[in-house]
């Protein structure tokens, strides 16, 4: 599973998804369908990519939210 680093309060209009760095997306070769994990400050969340409104977002698995530091 890969790792993307973005800031998690970052949210798409509907405040369900987080929005992601698209040219970091390109260079992990990740789309649609894949799940990865997104961390920053101390958390990461297990979420899937998805297409929504004509964005790539991460929808997070919330109960899988872990603290690192």
């Amino acid at each position: 599973m890969r790792t993307i680093y973005a800031d998690l309060s970052c949210r798409a209009p509907d405040r369900q998804c987080i929005l992601l760095p698209a040219q970091r997306l390109v260079e992990l070769h990740v789309g649609a369908g894949d799940r990865v994990r997104v961390a920053n400050r101390g958390m990461e969340v297990e979420a899937d990519i998805e297409l929504r409104d004509g964005q790539v977002v991460a929808v997070p698995r919330w109960s899988t939210l872990t603290y690192t530091d």
